[in-house]
């Protein structure tokens, strides 16, 4: 009867701490669960609807040759540029929609100043909520930022460090050499 009642507590302590928005053990932390390992989480197909809910939404930001941090959308996506990454003062628009290729439906991310060079690359981070991860995604090496190129997925870009899991939400960094479209995708 006591092992039972302890595994019941147990059950209701590994509940109450996996629920979204929890703040932790009423220490004033935020929540955030320690980093789960890249291949910690995997998307529940049957719970997850396909494409998400995203609200389709457009930012701009200005990017000068002196480094900098470009922030879009409260900070999901941040892009750090090195001193010379672009050439002049450039209004950099983002948008962030659902974008088809290979017959999917992804999250994605276009750049108004699409093809525009930078040199040297620069480095964007992109924060999400785990239901943004495609259908049967994991948090794992496949996973990443995936050029378009016309319908179909093109390069992956290269990842500066593995993705990160805490409290529900996952993180990739990437490099990147052009202001182009690209979607979170596997492959």
């Amino acid at each position: 009867m006591r092992s039972c009642r302890l595994v019941t507590l147990l059950s209701a302590l590994a509940l109450a701490l996996t629920c979204a928005g929890c703040d932790g053990l009423g220490d004033g932390s935020d929540g955030a669960f320690p980093d789960a390992g890249p291949s910690d989480v995997r998307v529940d197909t049957v719970a997850s609807t396909w494409p998400p809910q995203i609200t389709v939404a457009s930012d701009s930001q200005l990017a000068t040759p002196a480094a900098s941090v470009l922030s879009f959308f409260e900070g999901e996506v941040t892009i750090q540029l090195q001193d010379g990454s672009v050439d002049a003062d450039t209004q950099i628009q983002m948008t962030r929609t659902i974008i088809r290729a290979d017959g999917e439906d992804w999250v994605g991310y276009t750049f108004g100043d699409h093809g525009l060079p930078i040199d040297p690359r620069a480095e964007l981070t992109l924060t999400a909520p785990l239901a943004w991860l495609p259908p049967g995604g994991t948090v794992d090496p496949t996973l990443g930022l995936y050029r378009i190129s016309g319908l179909r997925l093109g390069d992956k870009l290269p990842t500066a460090s593995d993705p990160v899991v805490s409290g529900g939400r996952f993180t990739i960094v990437v490099s990147f050499d052009a202001f182009d479209t690209f979607v979170l995708a596997t492959k």
